[in-house]
């Protein structure tokens, strides 16, 4: 298991500033599929929702199985955000 942390945060298509998205939808797929991937809150004992939300300052925090591609999909009224990542391990 790796642990996988990020603040998020997105702009709009009228307005360049960052704005972080707090308590966004995040939804961890494995990559190239549309399936969800397995997460935990912790080091692989307390499996965590998929999706969940980011925290009030925009950070998600979850671990994931080793050697595994994902995206994250955010999404707050109109924003949205996209990450692609490697859970290394």
């Amino acid at each position: 298991m790796q642990r996988y942390t990020n603040f998020i945060a997105s702009t709009t298509a009228t307005n360049s500033t960052l704005t972080v998205l707090s308590n966004a939808s995040c939804v961890v797929y494995i990559a190239g599929t549309l399936g969800a991937a397995t997460l935990y809150s912790d080091n692989g004992v307390t499996p965590l929702a998929n999706p969940f939300l980011s925290s009030a300052t925009g950070r998600i925090d979850f671990y994931a199985a080793n050697r595994r591609r994902c995206c994250c999909q955010l999404s707050r009224r109109n924003r949205n955000a996209f990450a692609n990542f490697a859970i290394r391990g």
